[in-house]
């Protein structure tokens, strides 16, 4: 038995979508700014509107009575990062830029009834000062759900979508076994990245500080491509550095013992 009025939510839908998908397009926007002002890279930042058949749907399967104001979904956006570390930074951000009505942290919530390796949530809403903006006018009462995942978060999701599993007891019982050591193994991977990524920081760090005591100017210096990248960075940050270019002229003289100074010498003919 259907306990709202049809017409009603598709003519509040449709008065709605324009401002949902400025919403959309803007949120995706301003947080493109916020990462980079951070450096923190990201694989995508994306946004959708909820189709009317999705909206109609999910007040069937949740028998909502005020769906414009129980639905907090309508409008989604999701920010797809490389590591774990990124999506605490990234929450910083939101913490400090946008009204938090809600927050989940899909991992904490794994039961004996649930599987899978999920991402962190946010229901939001622009702080009172951004609909001061062109841009945003009329969106400070609209809601938006966002999105965080890594990107082995985001590639479980994506195939637990289309397999259409929800819940263990949904697996058929000879296929549980293979998705939970699937699980377990991305959950490991991503653990196992975040440390490789943390030792390259930190040798990063370390090399820095020995290039400003000019420690290493005129030693003979075995190369690896992180320590290619970190000097080239270090000597010459103003230049954009194309990673096909760096491998080349890694590959050019990584048969070598050369001094940096050599190494900065060779760089310059070869980027003249």
């Amino acid at each position: 038995m259907k306990i709202y009025d049809k017409e009603e939510i598709i003519q509040i839908y449709f008065s709605r979508y324009p401002r949902y998908l400025r919403l959309g397009e803007n949120i995706k926007e301003a947080l493109e700014i916020f990462f980079s002002e951070k450096k923190i890279e990201t694989v995508s930042v994306s946004y959708r509107v909820k189709k009317l058949e999705q909206i109609f749907q999910k007040i069937d399967r949740k028998k909502y009575t005020k769906p414009f104001e129980q639905m907090m979904d309508i409008c989604g956006v999701r920010v797809v990062c490389y590591f774990q570390k990124d999506i605490k930074r990234i929450e910083e951000i939101i913490k400090k830029e946008f009204e938090i009505i809600e927050t989940k942290n899909k991992s904490d919530e794994a039961s004996p009834h649930k599987f899978g390796y999920r991402s962190n949530h946010f229901v939001l809403k622009i702080k009172p000062d951004w609909e001061k903006t062109p841009n945003y006018l009329d969106l400070g009462k609209l809601k938006f759900e966002l999105q965080i995942r890594t990107i082995l978060m985001h590639a479980w999701a994506e195939i637990e979508h289309k397999l259409a599993y929800k819940r263990t007891e949904q697996i058929p019982k000879e296929l549980r076994r293979k998705f939970f050591r699937i699980s377990a193994l991305l959950e490991e991977a991503d653990e196992q990245f975040q440390e490789i990524d943390d030792k390259v920081n930190k040798k990063r760090e370390e090399m820095i500080s020995r290039l400003k005591n000019r420690q290493l100017v005129n030693k003979k210096i075995n190369l690896d491509l992180d320590s290619l990248k970190i000097l080239l960075d270090y000597y010459f940050p103003e230049k954009i550095k194309d990673n096909k270019n760096v491998r080349d002229f890694f590959d050019e003289i990584s048969k070598s013992k050369i001094t940096i100074k050599e190494l900065l010498d060779l760089y310059k003919k070869n980027t003249i």
